[in-house]
């Protein structure tokens, strides 16, 4: 998969606990101040950040990319519609 450098995969994460607890204060401190916390679904303790991580460079690509997040790791983007977007299993 070719990747258009729209930096999608690093501004939008679903955080679901317990799965991603043990990464969930590092990606918090990754991501920008302006960040926004919303509660997809406070059962299930779902949680969407939507801001800009800061390993992500002005060309939309990440600067650890060999050490990125597990969460990063599982993300696909679904380039089938012509807009970048996905998600994370």
């Amino acid at each position: 998969m070719n990747c258009r450098q729209c930096g999608n995969c690093c501004k939008v994460f679903h955080i679901a606990f317990p799965k991603h607890e043990a990464q969930y204060n590092e990606l918090i401190d990754a991501m920008s101040k302006d960040t926004l916390f919303q509660f997809v679904d406070i059962d299930k303790l779902e949680l969407k950040l939507t801001g800009r991580c800061r390993f992500l460079d002005k060309s939309n690509l990440c600067t650890r990319y060999e050490t990125r997040f597990e969460i990063c790791k599982k993300f696909w983007c679904d380039r089938k519609k012509g807009v970048a977007h996905g998600r994370r299993e």
